[in-house]
């Protein structure tokens, strides 16, 4: 094969066009392919729809188990940080009860 024997010369403006469209027509086409590799049929609009409430529900979830996560670590942290001033308070006399 022979290399290319003539230079094209493109402004910019001409190039960045020419990257545009030629993304907006080969995107489809790879995203339905990845979505058909997961299992997903996103062809119609409807059926986008219901991936969008899917992925909205799961969001919901994870916004839940980061409060509730939060919540549980900063009254871990208060346990520990009373558990330590009380010991520290007392002069590291506190009896505990399997002493």
């Amino acid at each position: 094969m022979e290399p290319f024997s003539e230079t094209v010369t493109i402004d910019r403006g001409d190039l960045k066009n020419l990257i545009k469209e030629a993304l907006r027509d080969a995107l489809p086409d790879a995203l339905r392919k990845e979505f058909e590799l997961v299992g997903i049929d996103a062809t119609d609009s409807e059926k986008r729809a219901q991936i969008r409430k899917d992925m909205e529900l799961m969001r919901k979830f994870r916004l839940a188990y980061d409060g509730a996560a939060m919540k549980i670590g900063h009254g871990l942290l208060w346990f520990f940080f009373i558990g330590f001033a009380t010991f520290t308070i007392s002069g590291f006399k506190v009896k505990l009860p399997w002493q």
